[in-house]
């Protein structure tokens, strides 16, 4: 097979979907012959299996269509068979015409929520001329379903597990780890209003954003941007993880901290693709009085905490990024074979 996978950025400057794009390219590249191109600047961190695209600035939805001429003839001369494009605009919108198998994988953000007339436009003549749509939860394909009226196929996204992983070192009492944005959507302020209630628990926060100056109370701490290792570092020295977003599609930063062993509350919205409550995690509303209970009876129930976190274990080896890398490797095959 000769696959062409195009990210407008990668890791470590991206955001999950980005990642996702990259972890996938390199997975199948150990089979097949994959190109990955991008507008990223920072392809010196990969090999001569990425091809940089010039990123126009000030053309923010077309800048990859000014590509388009570069494109056509790297298809032609690299015989590629099937394209996978990662978000819906620009690359979806600028392979649609070209002939090959097209796969598009939305993460979220590039169709939800639903956008103006011209861009619902260009989405939905992106989706006429896909031969498969791909989301990473039930609740995206639902709404891709309703909204769009496309059906979808349903691939987890995968992180790794062999580096996500619990270590032998002991958690730490009353102490609750947020990850990710500082921003309202991720229900920073609902996190205040819970360290204001439980006075005598620490809150660390790591990551950056706009809500940053507000993270102020006596008890809570800002760690900044962490690596990997240090990350997995917190998520096993923490009581606890929370997570009371208000909007999530596919959180992977829940499975890490799950990976990594560790006990997590989280909302309902995307976390419940993957956590079962009272099993391998627990579910909360956007109640602070709910969720300060959680906190405490699962930093207090020392049988309850242990059987999450055993459990939470096991429910992430089945998001290893290897299963996802399977799974869209079946459907690329099922594409080139059928000629669906």
């Amino acid at each position: 097979m000769n696959i062409l996978i195009a990210s407008t950025y990668l890791p470590p400057f991206a955001g999950g979907a980005e990642r996702i794009a990259f972890d996938l390219a390199k997975g199948i590249n150990e089979k097949e012959n994959v190109k990955l191109i991008t507008t990223s600047k920072n392809t010196e961190y990969y090999n001569n299996k990425i091809i940089k695209v010039k990123y126009t600035k000030g053309l923010t939805l077309f800048y990859s269509t000014l590509a388009y001429p570069y494109i056509k003839k790297l298809i032609k001369n690299e015989n590629i068979e099937l394209i996978h494009t990662h978000m819906t605009l620009p690359w979806g919108y600028v392979f649609r015409d070209i002939k090959a198998k097209k796969l598009i994988t939305c993460h979220g953000s590039d169709v939800y929520p639903k956008k103006n007339f011209f861009i619902n436009k260009l989405i939905n003549d992106t989706f006429k001329k896909t031969n498969v749509i791909v989301s990473p939860s039930v609740w995206l394909s639902k709404y891709i379903h309703e909204q769009y009226d496309f059906s979808s196929r349903i691939i987890p996204n995968g992180i790794d597990t062999k580096l996500f992983r619990p270590l032998k070192i002991e958690s730490k009492e009353k102490v609750v780890l947020f990850v990710g944005r500082f921003i309202e959507l991720k229900g920073i302020n609902l996190i205040l209003k819970v360290a204001s209630i439980l006075k005598d628990y620490e809150f660390w926060f790591v990551g950056n954003g706009p809500l940053s100056k507000k993270i102020s109370l006596p008890n809570t701490k800002m760690l900044g941007f962490k690596n990997k290792e240090d990350l997995i570092e917190l998520y096993n020295k923490a009581t606890l993880c929370l997570f009371p977003s208000k909007r999530e599609n596919f959180p992977l930063v829940g499975l890490e901290a799950m990976s990594s062993g560790a006990a997590i509350i989280a909302t309902k919205t995307g976390f419940s693709e993957y956590i079962s409550d009272m099993e391998d995690g627990l579910i909360t509303s956007d109640n602070e009085q709910d969720i300060t209970d959680k906190i405490i009876n699962l930093s207090e129930d020392n049988n309850l905490r242990k059987k999450i976190k055993l459990r939470a274990r096991k429910t992430a080896l089945k998001f290893d990024t290897k299963v996802m890398i399977s799974n869209y490797y079946n459907l690329y095959e099922e594409l080139l074979d059928n000629g669906n």
